[in-house]
Protein backbone atom coordinates (compact mmCIF):
# COMPACT_ATOMS: atom_id res chain seq x y z
CA UNK A 1 0.00 0.00 0.00
CA UNK A 2 2.89 2.61 1.08
CA UNK A 3 4.54 1.32 -1.95
CA UNK A 4 1.07 2.29 -4.22
CA UNK A 5 1.36 5.35 -2.61
CA UNK A 6 4.72 6.01 -3.11
CA UNK A 7 4.59 5.34 -6.68
CA UNK A 8 1.99 7.47 -7.33
CA UNK A 9 4.21 10.24 -5.35
CA UNK A 10 6.46 10.08 -8.14
CA UNK A 11 4.76 9.38 -11.25
CA UNK A 12 3.13 12.68 -10.32
CA UNK A 13 6.49 14.70 -9.14
CA UNK A 14 8.05 13.68 -12.69
CA UNK A 15 5.02 14.83 -14.08
CA UNK A 16 5.25 18.44 -12.73
CA UNK A 17 8.96 18.19 -13.83
CA UNK A 18 8.61 17.16 -17.33
CA UNK A 19 5.70 20.16 -17.79
CA UNK A 20 8.67 22.53 -16.18
CA UNK A 21 10.83 21.53 -18.64
CA UNK A 22 8.26 22.05 -21.39
CA UNK A 23 7.33 25.28 -20.09
CA UNK A 24 10.92 26.47 -19.66
CA UNK A 25 11.86 25.44 -23.21
CA UNK A 26 8.82 27.29 -24.31
CA UNK A 27 9.94 30.18 -22.68
CA UNK A 28 12.99 30.09 -24.21
CA UNK A 29 11.97 29.51 -27.66
CA UNK A 30 9.60 32.76 -27.05
CA UNK A 31 12.75 34.46 -25.94
CA UNK A 32 14.95 33.05 -28.33
CA UNK A 33 12.21 34.54 -30.96
CA UNK A 34 11.88 37.85 -29.46
CA UNK A 35 15.74 38.30 -29.17
CA UNK A 36 15.61 37.26 -33.05
CA UNK A 37 13.05 39.70 -33.92
CA UNK A 38 14.59 42.46 -32.08
CA UNK A 39 17.94 42.18 -33.60
CA UNK A 40 16.65 41.90 -37.10
CA UNK A 41 14.88 45.23 -36.08
CA UNK A 42 17.95 46.87 -35.05
CA UNK A 43 19.58 45.56 -37.72
CA UNK A 44 17.24 46.95 -39.87
CA UNK A 45 17.57 49.96 -38.88
CA UNK A 46 21.47 50.20 -38.51
CA UNK A 47 21.48 49.06 -42.03
CA UNK A 48 19.09 51.96 -43.09
CA UNK A 49 21.02 54.57 -41.35
CA UNK A 50 24.16 54.12 -43.41
CA UNK A 51 22.20 54.01 -46.54
CA UNK A 52 19.85 56.75 -46.69
CA UNK A 53 20.29 60.30 -45.54
CA UNK A 54 18.68 61.29 -42.13
CA UNK A 55 15.32 62.86 -42.60
CA UNK A 56 17.03 66.47 -42.87
CA UNK A 57 19.47 65.76 -45.02
CA UNK A 58 16.71 64.08 -47.11
CA UNK A 59 14.72 67.18 -47.32
CA UNK A 60 15.89 69.79 -50.15
CA UNK A 61 15.85 73.39 -49.52
CA UNK A 62 13.43 74.96 -51.47
CA UNK A 63 14.25 76.87 -55.00
CA UNK A 64 14.27 80.83 -54.19
CA UNK A 65 11.37 82.57 -56.49
CA UNK A 66 13.82 84.94 -59.15
CA UNK A 67 11.04 87.54 -58.51
CA UNK A 68 11.87 87.33 -55.21
CA UNK A 69 15.91 88.23 -56.00
CA UNK A 70 16.71 92.02 -55.38
CA UNK A 71 16.62 93.55 -58.84
CA UNK A 72 15.15 92.68 -62.69
CA UNK A 73 17.04 93.53 -66.26
CA UNK A 74 13.98 94.14 -68.64
CA UNK A 75 14.77 93.69 -72.49
CA UNK A 76 12.02 95.04 -74.32
CA UNK A 77 11.23 95.56 -78.28
CA UNK A 78 8.61 96.58 -80.39
CA UNK A 79 5.27 94.55 -80.37
CA UNK A 80 7.45 91.70 -77.96
CA UNK A 81 6.66 90.33 -75.24
CA UNK A 82 9.44 91.57 -72.87
CA UNK A 83 12.72 89.58 -71.54
CA UNK A 84 12.58 89.78 -67.51
CA UNK A 85 16.14 88.48 -65.94
CA UNK A 86 16.47 88.22 -62.17
CA UNK A 87 19.55 88.87 -60.31
CA UNK A 88 21.25 89.90 -56.80
CA UNK A 89 23.30 92.19 -56.11
CA UNK A 90 26.57 91.89 -57.98
CA UNK A 91 25.40 88.84 -59.93
CA UNK A 92 25.41 89.03 -63.65
CA UNK A 93 22.91 88.19 -66.01
CA UNK A 94 23.37 87.07 -70.05
CA UNK A 95 22.11 89.65 -72.89
CA UNK A 96 19.60 88.16 -74.67
CA UNK A 97 19.42 88.06 -78.49
CA UNK A 98 17.01 90.61 -80.21
CA UNK A 99 13.71 89.11 -80.84
CA UNK A 100 13.45 88.67 -84.51
CA UNK A 101 10.57 90.85 -86.24
CA UNK A 102 10.13 90.30 -90.11
CA UNK A 103 11.02 93.37 -92.53
CA UNK A 104 14.01 94.64 -89.82
CA UNK A 105 17.38 94.24 -88.45
CA UNK A 106 18.04 94.11 -84.43
CA UNK A 107 21.33 96.10 -84.19
CA UNK A 108 21.55 96.55 -80.35
CA UNK A 109 19.97 97.28 -77.28
CA UNK A 110 20.14 100.48 -75.72
CA UNK A 111 19.68 101.57 -71.80
CA UNK A 112 17.91 104.13 -70.32
CA UNK A 113 20.63 107.06 -71.46
CA UNK A 114 20.62 105.37 -74.84
CA UNK A 115 24.27 104.13 -74.96
CA UNK A 116 24.50 100.96 -77.03
CA UNK A 117 25.02 98.08 -74.72
CA UNK A 118 27.55 95.33 -76.87
CA UNK A 119 28.71 93.39 -73.65
CA UNK A 120 27.69 89.65 -73.96
CA UNK A 121 27.01 89.99 -70.05
CA UNK A 122 25.90 92.94 -67.37
CA UNK A 123 26.94 92.98 -63.72
CA UNK A 124 23.21 93.75 -61.49
CA UNK A 125 23.41 96.53 -58.93
CA UNK A 126 19.85 97.97 -59.53
CA UNK A 127 16.66 97.57 -61.71
CA UNK A 128 17.91 98.18 -65.28
CA UNK A 129 16.00 98.40 -68.74
CA UNK A 130 16.97 98.14 -72.23
CA UNK A 131 14.79 98.93 -75.06
CA UNK A 132 16.09 97.37 -78.83
CA UNK A 133 16.94 98.75 -81.78
CA UNK A 134 15.67 98.09 -85.26
CA UNK A 135 16.48 98.91 -88.31
CA UNK A 136 14.79 98.04 -91.79
CA UNK A 137 15.44 95.40 -93.51
CA UNK A 138 16.22 95.19 -97.20
CA UNK A 139 13.77 92.70 -99.02
CA UNK A 140 14.57 89.17 -99.36
CA UNK A 141 14.06 88.64 -103.35
CA UNK A 142 15.96 85.52 -103.30
CA UNK A 143 12.72 83.97 -104.01
CA UNK A 144 10.87 86.78 -105.36
CA UNK A 145 8.55 85.77 -108.64
CA UNK A 146 9.42 89.72 -109.62
CA UNK A 147 11.93 91.76 -109.89
CA UNK A 148 11.22 95.23 -110.11
CA UNK A 149 13.94 97.56 -111.48
CA UNK A 150 15.49 100.12 -108.84
CA UNK A 151 17.82 102.10 -111.47
CA UNK A 152 17.08 103.19 -114.94
CA UNK A 153 18.44 103.64 -118.36
CA UNK A 154 18.59 107.26 -119.92
CA UNK A 155 16.70 107.48 -122.72
CA UNK A 156 19.30 106.63 -125.45
CA UNK A 157 19.17 103.03 -123.76
CA UNK A 158 22.26 103.93 -121.74
CA UNK A 159 23.36 102.95 -118.34
CA UNK A 160 26.73 104.75 -118.09
CA UNK A 161 28.42 101.86 -115.65
CA UNK A 162 31.45 103.91 -115.14
CA UNK A 163 29.84 107.24 -113.53
CA UNK A 164 28.85 107.98 -110.34
CA UNK A 165 25.91 106.67 -109.16
CA UNK A 166 24.11 109.96 -107.68
CA UNK A 167 22.70 111.02 -104.36
CA UNK A 168 18.96 110.58 -105.63
CA UNK A 169 19.50 107.82 -107.04
CA UNK A 170 20.54 106.06 -103.98
CA UNK A 171 17.63 107.05 -102.09
CA UNK A 172 15.49 105.83 -104.89
CA UNK A 173 16.75 102.95 -105.15
CA UNK A 174 17.25 102.31 -101.23
CA UNK A 175 13.27 102.97 -100.79
CA UNK A 176 13.12 100.47 -103.62
CA UNK A 177 14.49 97.74 -101.78
CA UNK A 178 14.15 98.29 -98.18
CA UNK A 179 10.76 96.76 -96.70
CA UNK A 180 8.83 100.20 -96.37
CA UNK A 181 5.31 100.53 -95.34
CA UNK A 182 3.62 104.05 -95.52
CA UNK A 183 4.87 107.40 -96.66
CA UNK A 184 7.11 109.94 -94.59
CA UNK A 185 7.24 113.44 -94.69
CA UNK A 186 10.64 114.80 -94.26
CA UNK A 187 11.47 117.96 -95.48
CA UNK A 188 14.30 119.38 -97.82
CA UNK A 189 14.65 122.59 -98.90
CA UNK A 190 16.02 121.49 -102.40
CA UNK A 191 13.06 118.75 -102.87
CA UNK A 192 9.73 119.60 -103.85
CA UNK A 193 6.47 117.46 -103.95
CA UNK A 194 6.55 117.38 -107.88
CA UNK A 195 10.38 115.64 -108.01
CA UNK A 196 10.82 112.11 -108.53
CA UNK A 197 12.44 111.56 -105.43
CA UNK A 198 10.17 113.74 -103.21
CA UNK A 199 8.79 110.17 -101.20
CA UNK A 200 11.87 108.46 -101.52
CA UNK A 201 14.05 111.19 -99.78
CA UNK A 202 11.18 112.49 -97.12
CA UNK A 203 10.41 108.57 -96.14
CA UNK A 204 13.97 107.59 -95.59
CA UNK A 205 14.65 110.87 -93.80
CA UNK A 206 11.93 110.00 -91.17
CA UNK A 207 13.40 106.89 -90.65
CA UNK A 208 16.79 108.80 -89.66
CA UNK A 209 17.99 106.81 -92.82
CA UNK A 210 19.28 110.74 -94.58
CA UNK A 211 19.66 113.98 -92.83
CA UNK A 212 20.42 117.28 -93.56
CA UNK A 213 18.61 120.75 -95.04
CA UNK A 214 20.09 119.62 -98.38
CA UNK A 215 19.12 116.34 -100.36
CA UNK A 216 21.75 117.26 -102.89
CA UNK A 217 20.23 114.80 -105.11
CA UNK A 218 22.43 115.13 -108.66
CA UNK A 219 25.46 115.02 -106.61
CA UNK A 220 27.68 111.94 -106.56
CA UNK A 221 27.42 109.31 -103.83
CA UNK A 222 30.57 108.50 -102.24
CA UNK A 223 31.85 106.06 -100.67
CA UNK A 224 31.84 107.34 -97.53
CA UNK A 225 28.17 108.42 -97.61
CA UNK A 226 26.96 105.27 -98.70
CA UNK A 227 28.34 103.36 -96.40
CA UNK A 228 27.54 105.27 -93.31
CA UNK A 229 23.86 105.18 -94.75
CA UNK A 230 24.25 101.41 -94.51
CA UNK A 231 25.71 101.48 -91.08
CA UNK A 232 22.43 102.72 -89.96
CA UNK A 233 20.93 99.45 -91.44
CA UNK A 234 23.26 96.80 -89.77
CA UNK A 235 24.74 96.14 -86.63
CA UNK A 236 28.32 97.40 -85.93
CA UNK A 237 31.41 95.81 -86.95
CA UNK A 238 32.71 93.43 -84.26
CA UNK A 239 36.50 93.99 -85.31
CA UNK A 240 38.56 96.88 -86.48
CA UNK A 241 40.42 96.81 -89.89
CA UNK A 242 43.25 99.01 -91.75
CA UNK A 243 42.43 101.37 -94.40
CA UNK A 244 44.71 103.08 -96.35
CA UNK A 245 42.66 106.51 -97.12
CA UNK A 246 40.82 105.94 -93.62
CA UNK A 247 42.19 106.91 -90.36
CA UNK A 248 40.98 105.67 -86.79
CA UNK A 249 40.07 108.70 -85.99
CA UNK A 250 37.94 109.56 -89.15
CA UNK A 251 34.36 109.77 -88.41
CA UNK A 252 34.06 106.97 -91.91
CA UNK A 253 36.07 104.76 -90.04
CA UNK A 254 33.02 102.81 -87.99
CA UNK A 255 31.19 102.01 -91.76
CA UNK A 256 34.40 101.37 -93.49
CA UNK A 257 35.07 98.24 -91.01
CA UNK A 258 31.69 97.21 -91.38
CA UNK A 259 31.72 97.29 -94.77
CA UNK A 260 34.84 95.05 -95.38
CA UNK A 261 33.39 92.70 -92.34
CA UNK A 262 30.63 92.31 -94.55
CA UNK A 263 32.35 92.05 -97.88
CA UNK A 264 31.11 95.45 -99.71
CA UNK A 265 34.58 96.42 -99.45
CA UNK A 266 37.71 94.36 -100.60
CA UNK A 267 40.04 97.57 -101.75
CA UNK A 268 41.76 98.77 -98.69
CA UNK A 269 42.57 101.86 -101.05
CA UNK A 270 38.97 103.13 -101.49
CA UNK A 271 38.40 106.61 -100.05
CA UNK A 272 35.68 108.04 -98.92
CA UNK A 273 35.35 110.79 -100.58
CA UNK A 274 35.58 108.70 -103.74
CA UNK A 275 32.39 108.30 -105.75
CA UNK A 276 30.51 104.81 -105.91
CA UNK A 277 30.35 103.93 -109.73
CA UNK A 278 26.78 102.74 -110.95
CA UNK A 279 28.67 99.40 -111.78
CA UNK A 280 29.68 98.62 -108.45
CA UNK A 281 26.54 99.88 -106.73
CA UNK A 282 24.33 97.04 -108.86
CA UNK A 283 26.85 94.79 -107.69
CA UNK A 284 26.62 95.93 -103.89
CA UNK A 285 22.76 96.13 -103.76
CA UNK A 286 22.09 92.79 -105.85
CA UNK A 287 23.61 91.14 -102.50
CA UNK A 288 22.20 93.23 -100.42
CA UNK A 289 19.05 91.91 -101.49
CA UNK A 290 19.88 88.60 -102.69
CA UNK A 291 19.34 88.93 -106.86
CA UNK A 292 21.21 86.50 -108.28
CA UNK A 293 20.90 87.52 -111.63
CA UNK A 294 21.40 85.35 -114.92
CA UNK A 295 23.66 84.46 -117.73
CA UNK A 296 22.39 85.73 -121.25
CA UNK A 297 23.30 84.34 -124.49
CA UNK A 298 20.83 86.58 -126.31
CA UNK A 299 19.05 90.24 -126.07
CA UNK A 300 16.00 89.82 -126.63
CA UNK A 301 15.34 89.06 -122.20
CA UNK A 302 17.38 92.05 -121.60
CA UNK A 303 16.65 94.48 -124.98
CA UNK A 304 19.88 96.57 -125.64
CA UNK A 305 21.75 97.87 -122.65
CA UNK A 306 24.02 100.70 -125.66
CA UNK A 307 27.11 100.86 -123.14
CA UNK A 308 27.32 97.35 -121.15
CA UNK A 309 28.12 94.38 -123.74
CA UNK A 310 26.65 90.74 -123.41
CA UNK A 311 30.22 89.59 -122.40
CA UNK A 312 30.59 92.43 -119.67
CA UNK A 313 31.42 90.77 -116.27
CA UNK A 314 28.37 93.05 -114.98
CA UNK A 315 26.15 92.63 -117.58
CA UNK A 316 23.77 90.07 -115.36
CA UNK A 317 24.29 92.54 -112.73
CA UNK A 318 23.40 95.64 -114.79
CA UNK A 319 20.26 93.57 -115.95
CA UNK A 320 18.93 92.98 -112.58
CA UNK A 321 19.04 96.86 -111.38
CA UNK A 322 17.81 97.77 -114.89
CA UNK A 323 14.97 95.39 -116.26
CA UNK A 324 11.59 94.35 -114.92
CA UNK A 325 11.47 90.59 -115.25
CA UNK A 326 9.71 87.43 -113.73
CA UNK A 327 11.98 84.70 -112.67
CA UNK A 328 11.84 81.02 -111.55
CA UNK A 329 14.68 79.23 -109.10
CA UNK A 330 16.24 76.22 -109.62
CA UNK A 331 19.64 74.43 -108.06
CA UNK A 332 20.06 77.50 -105.72
CA UNK A 333 20.08 79.74 -109.15
CA UNK A 334 17.79 82.59 -110.55
CA UNK A 335 16.06 82.18 -114.23
CA UNK A 336 14.59 84.68 -115.89
CA UNK A 337 11.07 83.24 -117.13
CA UNK A 338 9.40 86.82 -118.72
CA UNK A 339 10.76 90.20 -118.88
CA UNK A 340 10.14 93.47 -120.25
CA UNK A 341 12.95 94.06 -121.85
CA UNK A 342 14.57 97.73 -122.84
CA UNK A 343 14.25 98.39 -126.80
CA UNK A 344 16.27 95.99 -129.08
CA UNK A 345 18.85 98.49 -131.06
CA UNK A 346 19.23 97.59 -134.87
CA UNK A 347 22.91 97.33 -135.67
CA UNK A 348 24.71 100.38 -136.94
CA UNK A 349 26.50 103.67 -135.43
CA UNK A 350 24.23 106.10 -133.50
CA UNK A 351 24.91 109.21 -131.59
CA UNK A 352 23.91 109.44 -127.55
CA UNK A 353 24.55 113.66 -127.78
CA UNK A 354 27.54 113.88 -129.21
CA UNK A 355 29.28 110.22 -128.30
CA UNK A 356 29.18 108.26 -131.69
CA UNK A 357 27.77 104.25 -130.85
CA UNK A 358 27.48 101.35 -132.09
CA UNK A 359 25.70 98.20 -132.09
CA UNK A 360 27.01 95.11 -133.41
CA UNK A 361 24.85 92.65 -135.37
CA UNK A 362 23.88 90.23 -132.28
CA UNK A 363 22.37 93.47 -130.96
CA UNK A 364 25.19 94.31 -128.07
CA UNK A 365 26.96 97.01 -128.21
CA UNK A 366 30.54 97.55 -129.32
CA UNK A 367 32.54 98.02 -126.30
CA UNK A 368 36.13 97.52 -125.96
CA UNK A 369 36.60 96.87 -129.29
CA UNK A 370 36.97 97.83 -133.21
CA UNK A 371 33.42 98.20 -135.47
CA UNK A 372 33.28 99.54 -139.05
CA UNK A 373 36.93 100.16 -138.75
CA UNK A 374 36.34 102.61 -135.89
CA UNK A 375 37.65 102.14 -132.01
CA UNK A 376 34.93 102.29 -129.12
CA UNK A 377 36.28 102.58 -125.44
CA UNK A 378 35.39 100.48 -122.57
CA UNK A 379 31.97 102.88 -121.98
CA UNK A 380 31.28 101.96 -125.89
CA UNK A 381 32.17 106.01 -126.96
CA UNK A 382 33.70 106.28 -130.06
CA UNK A 383 37.73 106.99 -129.80
CA UNK A 384 40.78 108.11 -130.90
CA UNK A 385 42.72 106.56 -128.08
CA UNK A 386 43.95 109.95 -126.17
CA UNK A 387 40.47 111.24 -124.01
CA UNK A 388 42.23 114.63 -123.66
CA UNK A 389 41.97 114.63 -127.72
CA UNK A 390 38.63 113.04 -127.64
CA UNK A 391 37.11 116.07 -125.65
CA UNK A 392 38.84 118.25 -128.22
CA UNK A 393 37.17 116.72 -130.51
CA UNK A 394 33.74 116.52 -129.28
CA UNK A 395 33.48 119.82 -127.56
CA UNK A 396 34.25 120.86 -131.70
CA UNK A 397 31.89 118.67 -132.98
CA UNK A 398 29.76 119.83 -130.87
CA UNK A 399 30.04 123.77 -132.16
CA UNK A 400 29.22 122.64 -135.82
CA UNK A 401 27.07 119.41 -135.96
CA UNK A 402 23.50 118.41 -134.66
CA UNK A 403 23.42 114.58 -134.98
CA UNK A 404 19.30 114.75 -134.99
CA UNK A 405 18.90 117.17 -137.33
CA UNK A 406 21.82 116.91 -140.05
CA UNK A 407 22.75 113.71 -142.33
CA UNK A 408 26.44 112.41 -141.59
CA UNK A 409 27.43 113.70 -145.18
CA UNK A 410 26.19 116.85 -144.18
CA UNK A 411 27.91 116.85 -140.92
CA UNK A 412 31.53 115.58 -143.34
CA UNK A 413 30.81 118.15 -145.39
CA UNK A 414 30.47 120.67 -142.49
CA UNK A 415 33.50 119.72 -140.51
CA UNK A 416 35.94 119.55 -143.47
CA UNK A 417 34.91 123.04 -144.39
CA UNK A 418 35.71 124.24 -141.39
CA UNK A 419 39.14 122.94 -140.98
CA UNK A 420 40.20 124.16 -144.12
CA UNK A 421 38.44 127.45 -143.43
CA UNK A 422 38.90 128.46 -139.87
CA UNK A 423 42.65 127.29 -139.09
CA UNK A 424 46.32 129.06 -140.19
CA UNK A 425 48.73 127.60 -141.45
CA UNK A 426 51.84 127.51 -139.13
CA UNK A 427 55.50 125.72 -140.57
CA UNK A 428 55.67 122.74 -138.03
CA UNK A 429 57.45 119.19 -138.21
CA UNK A 430 57.48 117.57 -140.99
CA UNK A 431 57.09 113.65 -141.58
CA UNK A 432 58.93 111.17 -143.09
CA UNK A 433 56.77 109.25 -146.18
CA UNK A 434 54.88 106.39 -144.77
CA UNK A 435 55.09 107.20 -141.11
CA UNK A 436 52.22 107.05 -138.88
CA UNK A 437 51.76 107.37 -134.94
CA UNK A 438 51.89 111.34 -135.73
CA UNK A 439 48.11 112.15 -136.10
CA UNK A 440 46.76 112.71 -132.11
CA UNK A 441 50.08 115.27 -132.01
CA UNK A 442 48.91 117.06 -134.84
CA UNK A 443 45.02 117.05 -134.47
CA UNK A 444 45.70 118.52 -130.68
CA UNK A 445 47.92 120.69 -131.49
CA UNK A 446 45.34 122.22 -134.23
CA UNK A 447 42.41 121.87 -132.04
CA UNK A 448 44.38 123.37 -129.44
CA UNK A 449 45.82 126.52 -131.16
CA UNK A 450 44.08 126.64 -134.27
CA UNK A 451 47.26 126.34 -135.93
CA UNK A 452 49.39 124.53 -137.55
CA UNK A 453 50.82 122.58 -140.73
CA UNK A 454 49.45 119.82 -143.66
CA UNK A 455 49.82 117.46 -141.25
CA UNK A 456 47.86 119.34 -138.59
CA UNK A 457 45.12 119.71 -140.93
CA UNK A 458 44.96 116.01 -141.99
CA UNK A 459 44.65 114.75 -138.62
CA UNK A 460 42.33 117.26 -137.28
CA UNK A 461 39.36 116.57 -140.34
CA UNK A 462 41.01 112.48 -139.82
CA UNK A 463 39.71 112.85 -135.84
CA UNK A 464 36.14 114.66 -136.57
CA UNK A 465 35.57 112.10 -139.04
CA UNK A 466 35.86 109.73 -136.91
CA UNK A 467 33.73 111.27 -134.37
CA UNK A 468 31.00 111.08 -137.06
CA UNK A 469 31.48 107.71 -138.02
CA UNK A 470 33.69 107.73 -140.90
CA UNK A 471 36.35 105.30 -141.41
CA UNK A 472 39.28 108.14 -141.93
CA UNK A 473 43.00 107.44 -142.80
CA UNK A 474 45.56 109.50 -142.64
CA UNK A 475 48.72 109.51 -145.01
CA UNK A 476 52.02 111.09 -144.79
CA UNK A 477 53.55 110.63 -148.72
CA UNK A 478 54.47 113.58 -151.03
CA UNK A 479 52.40 115.67 -153.29
CA UNK A 480 52.89 117.44 -156.66
CA UNK A 481 56.03 117.35 -159.54
CA UNK A 482 58.83 118.43 -156.83
CA UNK A 483 57.27 115.48 -154.61
CA UNK A 484 57.00 117.91 -151.48
CA UNK A 485 56.56 116.03 -147.95
CA UNK A 486 52.32 116.44 -147.20
CA UNK A 487 49.85 114.67 -145.63
CA UNK A 488 46.15 114.00 -146.60
CA UNK A 489 43.15 112.12 -145.74
CA UNK A 490 41.57 109.08 -147.09
CA UNK A 491 38.11 107.86 -147.06
CA UNK A 492 36.82 104.86 -148.41
CA UNK A 493 33.18 105.08 -149.41
CA UNK A 494 31.49 101.92 -151.73
CA UNK A 495 34.66 100.48 -152.15
CA UNK A 496 36.34 103.44 -153.75
CA UNK A 497 38.96 105.64 -151.66
CA UNK A 498 38.34 109.35 -151.92
CA UNK A 499 40.69 112.36 -151.00
CA UNK A 500 40.00 115.26 -148.42
CA UNK A 501 42.89 117.52 -148.40
CA UNK A 502 42.29 120.76 -146.17
CA UNK A 503 45.42 121.89 -146.73
CA UNK A 504 45.25 122.75 -150.46
CA UNK A 505 41.70 123.33 -149.96
CA UNK A 506 42.98 126.17 -147.93
CA UNK A 507 45.75 126.96 -150.18
CA UNK A 508 43.18 127.01 -153.01
CA UNK A 509 41.48 130.11 -150.74
CA UNK A 510 44.23 131.95 -149.33
CA UNK A 511 47.40 130.92 -151.29
CA UNK A 512 49.31 132.64 -153.43
CA UNK A 513 47.08 132.28 -156.42
CA UNK A 514 50.07 129.70 -158.25
CA UNK A 515 47.54 127.08 -158.90
CA UNK A 516 43.94 127.01 -160.70
CA UNK A 517 41.08 126.63 -158.09
CA UNK A 518 40.02 123.38 -157.61
CA UNK A 519 37.66 122.13 -154.21
CA UNK A 520 40.04 118.98 -152.59
CA UNK A 521 36.90 117.71 -150.79
CA UNK A 522 36.03 114.00 -151.50
CA UNK A 523 38.35 113.19 -154.57
CA UNK A 524 39.33 110.31 -156.33
CA UNK A 525 43.22 109.93 -157.00
CA UNK A 526 42.05 110.18 -160.29
CA UNK A 527 40.37 113.55 -160.95
CA UNK A 528 42.95 115.11 -159.27
CA UNK A 529 46.18 113.22 -160.81
CA UNK A 530 47.52 116.44 -162.46
CA UNK A 531 48.78 116.79 -158.62
CA UNK A 532 50.81 113.85 -158.52
CA UNK A 533 49.81 112.24 -154.85
CA UNK A 534 51.74 109.74 -153.58
CA UNK A 535 51.32 107.73 -150.15
CA UNK A 536 55.02 106.46 -149.97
Amino acid sequence: MRNEKTNRHKRKKTSRRTWKLISLALLCVVLALAAALVWLTLRDRLGTAVLQPSPVEMTAAPAQDPTEKAHKATFAAPAQQPIVLYADDGESVTVPAGPEIPGYTFLYWVDAAGNAERRQSVTVYEDLTYLGQYAVAFRDESRSAEHSPYLSLDESGLFHPNSPVTRGETVMALFQLLDINGVGSGYFADVSRDDAVYTAAATLKDLGLIEGEYLHAEDPMTYGELFRLLARLFPAASAEGSFDAVAPDSPYYPSFCLAYERGWLTDSVVSPYDGVSRRAFVRLFNSLTGRGGTSHDSALLTGTIADVGLSDADFSAIAEAVIRHDCAYGDGAERWTSSTPAALLDSGLFFSGMELRAIKDDGSPAVSESYAGLQFDESGVETTGDAALDALVRARLSELVDPAAMTREEMLETVYYSVANDSNYLRAEIYAVGETGWEITEATRMLSTGKGNCYSYAATFWALARGIGYDAVCYSGTVGNHYNPHGWVEITLDDVPYIYDPTLQYEQWYGPGTHTYENFFQKTYESVSGWGYTRG
